[in-house]
């Protein structure tokens, strides 16, 4: 009896309840129509990715959307949110599992995935050291 006693009261320490707040609050974090992120590949290669959005106070489930763009190719990514601050998401670009490029930019902003060569046709970094960026907002 001592046994049933404690495990019930374990199962209130790992699962506390959460009432009906919890539940109209859950909205509080999403938008109604969708927002959108326009992303253009202005790289002379194919280039893969995602937009991540944050993670969700209540439920910790955080939105993915994957892309891959042939150059000049373009896409949209959209998600209702709940976004990061000033209504931001994460964008990166990746090569292999490697990450080449990552930032917090605006949805609602187009975003143009560059690359620059010099003159005699060596990739020009950005301050940050990346050969490929985006204009992030």
């Amino acid at each position: 009896m001592k046994t049933v006693k404690y495990i019930i009261i374990c199962l209130f320490l790992l699962f506390p309840f959460k009432g009906a707040e919890a539940q109209n609050k859950l909205e509080d974090y999403l938008i109604k129509e969708p927002a959108c992120l326009d992303i253009k590949n202005e790289e002379e290669r194919t280039v893969f990715g995602f937009v991540e959005t944050a993670r969700h106070p209540m439920t910790g489930n955080r939105h993915r959307s994957e892309f891959r763009l042939e150059p000049g190719q373009s896409a949209k990514a959209c998600t209702t949110g709940p976004f990061y601050r000033d209504y931001r998401v994460f964008f990166t670009l990746k090569a292999m599992s490697l990450t080449m490029f990552e930032c917090y930019t605006k949805i609602n902003q187009p975003l143009i995935i560059k690359r620059s060569k010099d003159r005699l046709g060596h990739y020009i970094k950005d301050a940050k050291g990346y050969t490929v960026w985006a204009s992030c907002y």
